[in-house]
């Protein structure tokens, strides 16, 4: 890694390919220069910078990223999207991080999930088929929708070491883009899914997680570790049926033939248990996962209690992947191996990005008056960098498609960023309705219509009027 302290001058020199003899003196920095440097900016390269052969035009020698303190983050990206408008959006080819992501760029780790890849895929797979409305299946899931969940987005940010202290680093910037973009309510909110990502996260660092500063009860805590080291749960039974909560007959019908757990499942989550919502959601999840220890093959169980248990199927999907045999990665035809290879893909600080654009520079662009315009991969999505390296998928609305009837508080400009989405593309399987488009274009034609009629009318003498009637009627006997 090549570091050059610098200001904006120098900044717009290098953007101008002009011949840049200070590049000689830049340093392969130790910790200490990133973080103690009082430059304006730090301009960062994976490798050294070489300047042009003398004849030969100056070449680019755009850094790889840029870092800036926060303070000043805002201020300059607002600076470089008017100054540098040929690289726009500007994040698309150079990373504006802050200090820590530079730290993090020094460490320079592979992505790794170690032994919680199966937990990691089931999630994913089981909250993308959560927001899919009817049409449920494993089958059915392509990989966009599930790359476009929350818990994808989580995965990434944990694989690449931004987890730490069971915090949840994207809350702040998933939802800053979620406004941004416009997105229409999540049918699971940050609280239903913060509970198993809190497992997920201490379960990666081998942490031990209380009730008290966690939120999470010791039955869903105990009953995971279970799982993850045993295969199966034998201790963590006694946390409910000492408390009476389930009786113990019917949790001695689990370990029976595959048809007497079934009917034990379906008693129990039909039966009243006085269990808080949390915990009841994660037994139903647990119970599924029973009846097929590590297999996944048993959605179709839960779906007639989701609207009871909301988060059953993600707590099922954790519980089967955190057996060290499970099968997740082969259901429907290998989509959770897919996933774990995209989650798994190096993407150094120090590279060119791949995604559409920095959430940062999203605020910039789009918290405006009037919205900056730039370009983006697809016309159906965004892929907005939350942290380097962690993306997030929404749906982007066509800037290329005229509004034909708005609906009342719909903005009618046809700038990105200003169109409410009717539907999510992963929460709601699919764009707008058919029918909705058909009664808008019916609506804009018989307006049309009457327009014409109001152009081609009759003269605005009254009798001319009537006398026209009546040689109508004349004609008619």
């Amino acid at each position: 890694m090549w570091a050059l302290p610098a200001d904006r001058q120098t900044f717009l020199d290098i953007l101008g390919r002009q011949s840049l003899p200070h590049l000689k003196g830049i340093l392969d920095p130790g910790r200490s220069h990133l973080l103690e440097s009082s430059a304006e900016l730090l301009l960062l390269w994976a490798s050294e910078p070489v300047s042009s052969p003398p004849g030969l035009p100056n070449g680019e020698q755009l850094p790889d990223a840029i870092m800036v303190r926060p303070h000043q983050m805002r201020e300059f990206i607002a600076w470089i999207t008017t100054v540098a408008g040929g690289y726009r959006p500007f994040t698309a080819f150079v990373r504006i991080i802050d200090p820590e992501c530079a730290e993090h760029a020094l460490e320079s780790k592979a992505p790794n999930l170690g032994k919680l890849e199966d937990a990691v895929a089931a999630l994913i797979i089981a909250e993308a088929l959560t927001l899919s409305g009817a049409q449920r299946s494993v089958s059915g899931l392509s990989l966009l929708p599930c790359e476009s969940t929350y818990s994808y987005s989580f995965a990434r940010a944990l694989a690449l070491s931004y987890v730490h202290g069971g915090k949840d680093p994207i809350a702040a910037p998933f939802g800053l883009a979620r406004k941004l973009t416009r997105q229409p309510p999540r049918r699971l909110g940050d609280e239903l899914l913060s509970t198993p990502l809190k497992v997920l996260s201490g379960l990666a660092a081998g942490s031990t997680v209380t009730e008290r500063s966690s939120g999470v009860t010791p039955f869903i805590w105990e009953t995971c570790r279970e799982l993850q080291s045993e295969r199966e749960v034998k201790r963590s039974w006694r946390l409910l049926t000492d408390t009476g909560l389930v009786p113990q007959q019917l949790l001695g019908e689990l370990r029976g033939p595959r048809e007497h757990r079934v009917k034990a499942f379906e008693r129990i989550l039909q039966s009243p248990s006085g269990l808080d919502p949390l915990t009841a959601s994660f037994l139903a999840g647990l119970l599924a996962d029973q009846i097929g220890p590590g297999s996944f093959e048993h959605i179709d169980l839960l779906l007639p209690y989701l609207n009871q248990y909301p988060t059953a199927l993600l707590w099922y999907g954790l519980c089967a992947g955190l057996h060290p045999d499970s099968e997740v990665q082969q259901i429907g035809n290998c989509l959770g191996r897919r996933l774990l290879r995209d989650l798994l893909t190096a993407d150094p600080i120090l590279s060119r990005p791949k995604y559409d654009i920095a959430v940062s520079e999203l605020e910039v662009h789009l918290d405006r008056e009037e919205p900056l315009e730039f370009r983006t991969a697809s016309q159906n999505y965004i892929a907005v960098e939350l942290l380097p390296g962690v993306p997030a998928y929404m749906k982007w609305p066509m800037t290329t498609e005229p509004v034909l009837a708005p609906s009342k508080g719909m903005s009618t400009s046809g700038r990105q960023g200003e169109l409410p989405l009717q539907s999510s593309f992963v929460e709601q399987g699919g764009g707008s309705s058919s029918a909705e488009r058909q009664e808008a274009i019916s609506d804009l034609t018989r307006a049309v219509e009457r327009i014409k009629l109001i152009l081609k009318g009759p003269p605005d003498n009254s009798d001319a009027i009537d006398k026209g009637v009546d040689n109508k009627r004349r004609k008619k006997h």
